[in-house]
């Protein structure tokens, strides 16, 4: 019965293009669309499965979507789009930096395999109050000011603005009045008895612990001097920019890592970049952008993973084509080959023509051509088991 499941055509066809923005139902016209399979279309007359209304199934099977919020699934970030609406704030773009789409495009598709099957779906959420601190319609901007002046991000904001994405919000904002509580959405707090200026006060009290715990100056050993910012890809954050500025403002050692395939020049000149430059192996090596590689620093990286012999021999060549040891360090990375059972349908295969590398082999080759590189393993395949699923 699973492989008959499994190789169910769809009645329609659903893209990875529809599955990466918003999709909004014609229920009038999905109902039509639903009627039509139960009466028998070419597709249930081929595979002889009627559709009979779930209400009428004795055996039932339901399917439970976790957390589905479309804020997660749409790689917009955050831009105002024709509805009006924000979407893709919390993107989840995974190692493939299009990972929810490859989720949702698998998803549509196994529930259109599997109609015949399913009685019902149910979609969780999670719950909040209607309003609450970290929703942008929370605050107000009380008087206009220019934020991230003399840099590609300077904007306005305007009295009455909400803040964008990623803002920071210090007590000294809060108290001095340039960002407030939004009076149009008190009333879904002031509903429990609470007066506007004590939710006020109570936002300055959040705002100020969350500085003590998040407090860098404090006594050795009792703060956090490095921050590191990782993905998906960073870069690709509307306010990253802002957001690592503020972290070198604090004295912090910021590190971000990055594919290379997005402009690192836009950076605070105090973050340090660890570029990843894809080898030819992973069908992505001309995604980098050649400049960047003027813009590296003494106290950036760059990181070659490495997967096969070809991949060495080109990023040999490439260090001597760009003098790269020059600019910064370099890294030579191995990357442990995926066993079948971990391996996701995004993810590029070797070339057949490439030949994997060992650990040892790529060792002995960076010392006998004798390249002033440091050799990198990845330390999550040592402390989990390599062959485990996400490992």
């Amino acid at each position: 019965m699973s492989t008959a499941i499994a190789n169910l055509p769809t009645p329609f066809e659903v893209t990875e293009t529809m599955c990466a923005s918003p999709y909004y139902i014609e229920y009038g016209k999905r109902a039509n669309e639903a009627r039509a399979l139960r009466n028998g279309t070419d597709w249930q007359k081929h595979w002889k499965i009627p559709i009979t209304p779930s209400g009428t199934d004795t055996f039932k099977i339901g399917a439970m979507w976790i957390d589905a919020q479309g804020t997660f699934c749409y790689p917009i970030g955050g831009d105002v789009q024709a509805d009006g609406q924000r979407h893709g704030e919390l993107f989840v773009g995974g190692r493939s930096g299009d990972a929810a789409i490859h989720d949702n495009y698998r998803i549509s598709n196994w529930v259109l395999r599997n109609l015949p099957y399913i009685t019902k779906i149910n979609c969780t959420m999670d719950t909040h109050t209607t309003y609450q601190v970290f929703h942008e319609s929370f605050f107000v901007c009380g008087a206009s000011f220019v934020a991230n002046e003399g840099t590609p991000n300077e904007h306005t904001d305007a009295e009455g603005d909400h803040p964008l994405p990623m803002t920071f919000i210090a007590t000294s904002d809060v108290t001095g009045g340039r960002w407030k509580v939004n009076p149009e959405v008190a009333w879904a707090i002031t509903g429990r008895g609470a007066t506007y200026m004590a939710i006020q006060k109570q936002v300055e009290h959040y705002v100020g612990e969350l500085e003590k715990q998040c407090d860098f100056t404090g006594e050795p050993g009792d703060k956090l001097p490095l921050v590191e910012l990782t993905g998906g890809e960073p870069l690709l954050q509307k306010n990253i920019h802002p957001l690592m500025r503020r972290l070198c403002d604090m004295g912090l050692t910021v590190l971000v890592e990055t594919s290379g395939a997005h402009d690192i020049g836009a950076s605070d000149p105090r973050v340090r970049h660890i570029m990843d430059w894809k080898c030819p192996s992973s069908g992505e090596s001309k995604k980098m952008l050649t400049k960047n590689i003027a813009r590296l620093k003494p106290s950036d990286e760059v990181k070659f993973v490495i997967g096969t012999g070809e991949d060495y021999d080109w990023a040999k060549s490439q260090l001597a084509k760009h003098r790269l040891t020059e600019c910064c360090p370099v890294l030579f990375s191995w990357v442990a080959p995926l066993e079948a059972h971990q391996r996701d349908e995004s993810l590029n295969t070797f070339p057949a023509y490439h030949s994997p590398i060992s650990r040892r082999e790529l060792v002995e080759r960076i010392t006998r051509d004798k390249l002033r590189v440091r050799f990198q393993l990845q330390m999550h395949k040592f402390i989990w088991p390599p062959d485990e699923k996400g490992v």
